[in-house]
């Protein structure tokens, strides 16, 4: 297998810059991008276990009390991230190479609080926003109170789910037969 290029071509553009263009055949230049796509697979899916997380402060950021389409990102990511590391899937599994299960448990608690969160601002999205207009005037007030009651929920959720989520919920420690 030859990762060179087969040709590379030297030159000047009209402007009188240089160029290089590297010509691959087919085979080649189909394990680059074979590479290329597991590669980027292999990051996003390590990433998956933190990429719910970074979206919910997106979305609490971005809290107007009306849903936002990209609301739907936080349970896909982090519903596919408890997924993963309950059947013990490609992407816990690589993780767990590089933390322990106790890693594992902690970032499965994480994504379960990110649902909670998420789903109730979702859900009870107006009712939050009407609460929170109704206790004071002062705008910076309002954002310390939302963030302060989001907070407490998540602290809530992330509790309830180390009720259930623990070393043989994560898919590294099911025996299987």
């Amino acid at each position: 297998m030859n990762l060179l290029p087969k040709n590379v071509i030297v030159g000047k553009n009209a402007k009188g810059e240089k160029f290089e263009a590297f010509e691959y055949d087919y085979g080649t230049y189909s394990i680059l991008q074979l590479v290329s796509l597991l590669s980027t697979l292999l990051v996003g899916g390590l990433f998956s276990a933190i990429s719910g997380f970074i979206v919910l402060i997106m979305m609490l950021v971005l809290f107007n009390g009306k849903f936002n389409p990209v609301s739907l990102a936080v349970p896909i990511l982090s519903g596919f991230w408890l997924w993963d590391a309950h059947t013990g899937f490609i992407f816990s599994a690589l993780l767990n190479i590089f933390i322990e299960t106790e890693g594992l448990i902690f970032l499965s608690r994480v994504n379960f609080a990110n649902i909670c969160v998420l789903s109730t601002t979702v859900f009870l999205g107006p009712t939050i926003l009407r609460i929170i207009n109704s206790t004071s005037d002062d705008i910076p007030t309002r954002y310390v109170l939302f963030f302060i009651g989001m907070a407490v929920l998540y602290v809530i959720s992330f509790m309830i789910a180390g009720d259930y989520i623990d070393a043989d919920w994560i898919g590294m420690t099911h025996v299987k037969v």
